[in-house]
């Protein structure tokens, strides 16, 4: 549902296509552009217990049909003899412009919070490093951040959630020759000794 939002978010004039729908008997074409997008829709929701959910690629597929349903209604209304219409229509394209440009600000500054683990570790020119991770980063789970190679030892830089003393023993013991050093967000790296 949220990625429903999003759609209305990234794309208002699609508010239009639905104030719309009765006022200009709405041609087949564009309940046909409709119906193929809510069938995209229908699938979303259909593989949304997948493991690890179906994505926007779903939505995608069916964005073309809506861009085609909402230009035939921008066209109607453009042809529409009040000044209303158009000046609706108008209003429509600058809230699209308005609202993308706040969606990419908004998405470029979660980017950016995202890769603060990314950014400190490349301030870090010690060898090979074990980075133990207390916190995620901006909106990102710990658990996202702590994906290694599967052979351990051939790896630069390794990163684990904070664990308790023992299992911190047993993995200093396992990369005896490995810097250790402790993040929390945002930026925060601290360098400890192997006997933390």
């Amino acid at each position: 549902m949220q990625r429903l939002a999003t759609l209305l978010w990234v794309f208002p004039p699609v508010i239009l296509l639905a104030v719309f729908w009765k006022r200009y008997q709405t041609p087949l074409e564009v309940k046909m552009c409709v119906a193929l997008f809510l069938m995209n829709v229908a699938v979303y929701f259909f593989y949304s217990t997948a493991v690890g959910g179906p994505g926007p690629r779903y939505l995608l597929a069916g964005f073309p049909f809506l861009i085609l349903a909402v230009a035939d209604t921008s066209h109607r209304i453009s042809r529409d003899s009040s000044i209303g219409g158009q000046h609706i229509w108008r209003f429509a394209v600058a809230a699209l412009i308005l609202c993308n440009l706040v969606f990419l600000a908004r998405e470029g500054y979660t980017m950016y919070g995202r890769r603060d683990l990314q950014r400190t570790v490349q301030n870090v020119h010690e060898g090979k490093s074990i980075f133990l991770l207390k916190t995620g980063t901006y909106r990102t789970a710990l658990g996202d951040l702590t994906r290694n190679p599967p052979a351990l030892s051939s790896a630069h830089n390794l990163f684990f959630a904070w664990c308790d003393k023992v299992n911190r023993d047993e993995l200093l013991k396992r990369f005896p020759s490995y810097n250790v050093f402790v993040y929390e967000y945002p930026g925060h790296l601290t360098k400890v000794s192997t006997g933390f």
